[in-house]
């Protein structure tokens, strides 16, 4: 152990530790991901603005037209004053027809002249009600409650 100060010895260095470069390239990965998602949603956020601006100028768009059809209806109901009374008035003729119409449709379709078909009656009983496997498909159990299914037909 001397003491003299000598240049070309190296002088012992501490190691370098590798947590902190570690800590370093964590830092700018995690730096990188926060800027994408900030482009992604500055992004996304510029698309929604454009989609608004078309929908807002399609919005004027129908409001303006809207507005000459209203116009439009506001005149042609005036012009139909004018011309000799309120629309929808009903006549005399036609509540008349209207009435005539409605007791011919109260009567029988036998009584209107119409020919009525009905059904024919089976004495058969099959006829009058579904098989058990229709009633089993449309209801999902047997029509006999208390039958086990070996007994279902």
């Amino acid at each position: 152990m001397s003491t003299s100060l000598r240049l070309d010895e190296e002088t012992p260095t501490p190691p370098r530790s590798q947590a902190g470069v570690v800590v370093v390239v964590v830092l700018v990965v995690v730096l990188a991901a926060v800027g994408y998602l900030f482009y992604r949603v500055e992004h996304r956020a510029t698309a929604v603005e454009r989609q608004l601006a078309s929908v807002s100028a399609r919005m004027d768009e129908a409001t303006a037209v809207s507005r000459q059809a209203l116009e439009q209806a506001t005149r042609a109901q005036a012009a139909a004053r004018m011309a000799g009374g309120t629309p929808g008035r009903r006549t005399e003729a036609t509540r008349a027809r209207d009435e005539s119409e409605r007791r011919a449709a109260k009567r029988p379709a036998s009584a209107r002249g119409l020919r009525v078909r009905r059904p024919r009656r089976s004495s058969s009983r099959s006829a009058q009600r579904p098989s058990s496997t229709a009633f089993r498909r449309r209801w999902g159990r047997s029509p006999r409650r208390g039958a086990p299914r070996w007994a279902w037909s």
